[in-house]
């Protein structure tokens, strides 16, 4: 591992930059063979320990055999039966590496690529996609290098047309991809980590800082996640298209959602259509849910017999999704059970509010009302960041009580609230960074690619903005002896 490199470093910059004109020079099979190469030594860069290299090979040797074992079955159970087997492997490499808590080192991105590669199996398997021939191909998939340290789960059917291009790389995809890059690191390095020193001060020492100092807190837990990890994304994704490769996005302003399971569509995109395509869609299509779904019709009436069983199914998903997490019970309750129960008692509820709505002839289209909605949804997810972020359980339920009882509101206008980690000057570049995100994500929510319409100006403008943007990100970027900028949060999942 080199201690000088990581995605927000500089030298990764020049890692990106320079792997990808020598990509250009490439065509074929040089292309996924130097592609394969910038993997690996990736991979060696930013990995804890050298024989984590070795999970990275057994996962893409073992889901390349099994695609070719299958393209070669000579009858369908047979097919089958190396397919399931060929999962199995893959989760069970999953729990000793990951889940487990032996004392083993797991590979970098051990989460994402091994979901990558079940999601490549099962659709080899369905016929979504046919069987990859070539094992440079499909290890240059598997182990391409953006999505390493937080995804996104890259889905084979989707990407491989990108991954494996031998057009040109344009200029528009360096510049594109830079300004895109650099917005991820103002995003993590001047907001994301100036909240965790507020956070993580007030959760560090609940005794001291409480009430007030937790109420402000959890709607910039809320933040420092989103800032985190969408600007991990940010910088993902920008590496991506400075090879020309434009991958799925994972966040699509999920602040702006109306309801709980809009704000699903568009947090952890990726992770959200993987669970419903491999899990939740075939459990549906099951004799079992079938049988379900007709008794409790008969027994809850149209509406909440139709919608009952497909909560209920979609319970052990979300579990699912929260051992993914980590594997704790608190990581399982904040990032599986809680969304799930603030979705299901929102689809539950829905008729009521709208019902209700009804008699109060509430105008659903005034901007005013879509505000109310898109405020009500935030709140309601605000006790799943302050449990995701909380030490465990106890802690979470520690901070609910104090956050309801204890009332010391007096913090916020006697300056006690600049005890917790953050200064006047801190709160202001936060305040003021965060009016700049929410700028920026509500043009893109109303009319589309900010990079686009800034690329349209004038090249005064442009590079005044740039240059603008670099020196907010050295200026006000959050440094020193112990920080690690290549601890993005998801970066442990």
């Amino acid at each position: 591992m080199c201690p000088y490199f990581s995605i927000t470093s500089v030298l990764f910059f020049i890692f990106v930059f320079s792997g990808a004109a020598l990509f250009c020079l490439f065509k074929g099979k040089g292309r996924r063979l130097w592609l394969l190469c910038l993997n690996f030594l990736f991979f060696m860069l930013l990995s804890t320990h050298p024989l984590a290299i070795f999970e990275v090979i057994w996962v893409i040797l073992l889901t390349f055999f099994a695609g070719r074992l299958f393209a070669g079955a000579k009858n369908e159970k047979q097919g089958k039966t190396v397919i399931y087997v060929s999962v199995a492997l893959l989760v069970i490499t999953l729990v000793i590496f990951k889940y487990s808590h032996l004392p083993l080192p797991a590979a970098l991105g051990l989460s994402y690529f091994t979901l990558a590669a079940m999601g490549y199996l099962l659709d080899v398997y369905r016929g979504s996609t046919e069987a990859e021939r070539s094992v440079i191909n499909l290890a240059a998939f598997l182990s391409f290098f953006p999505p390493m340290p937080s995804g996104p789960i890259l889905d084979y059917k989707t990407e491989k047309n990108g991954l494996f291009h031998d057009r040109p790389v344009k200029l528009s995809d360096l510049k594109y991809g830079a300004v895109r890059m650099l917005w991820g690191c103002f995003k993590k390095l001047v907001l994301a980590d100036r909240i965790a020193l507020y956070t993580g001060t007030v959760l560090n020492a609940p005794e001291t800082f409480n009430g007030g100092f937790v109420l402000l807190a959890a709607p910039l837990l809320a933040f420092e996640l989103y800032l985190d990890f969408s600007g991990c994304m940010d910088i993902v994704l920008g590496g991506a298209e400075c090879f020309g490769m434009h991958l799925s996005e994972n966040f699509r302003r999920p602040f702006f959602s109306e309801t709980a399971a809009e704000f699903w569509q568009r947090w952890h995109i990726t992770l959200g259509l993987w669970a419903k395509n491999y899990l939740l869609y075939p459990m549906q299509r099951t004799g079992l849910f079938r049988k379900l779904s007709k008794k409790s019709r008969k027994l809850f009436g149209k509406h909440l017999g139709q919608v009952l069983p497909v909560y209920l199914t979609m319970l052990p998903m979300w579990i699912l999704i929260g051992i993914w997490h980590g594997g704790s019970l608190l990581l399982t309750v904040s990032s599986g059970l809680i969304p799930w129960a603030i979705i299901t008692l929102g689809g539950l509820l829905n008729p009521l509010f709208v019902r209700a709505g009804n008699i109060l002839k509430v105008d659903y289209s005034r901007t005013s009302f879509k505000i109310f909605r898109k405020f009500r949804t935030f709140i309601a997810f605000l006790p799943m960041f302050l449990a995701f972020f909380s030490k465990d359980l106890s802690h979470f339920f520690y901070e609910v009580r104090s956050i309801l009882f204890v009332r010391n509101y007096w913090i916020f206008f006697d300056d006690s609230i600049f005890t917790a980690g953050l200064d006047p000057k801190d709160f202001a570049v936060l305040f003021a960074g965060l009016l700049v995100v929410f700028a920026v994500e509500l043009f893109e929510e109303k009319r589309g690619s900010v990079r686009e319409a800034l690329f349209r100006q004038n090249i005064l403008f442009r590079w005044g903005l740039f240059i603008a943007l670099i020196a907010a990100i050295v200026l006000f970027g959050i440094y020193g002896p112990e920080y690690n900028a290549s601890d993005f949060i998801y970066g442990g999942f």
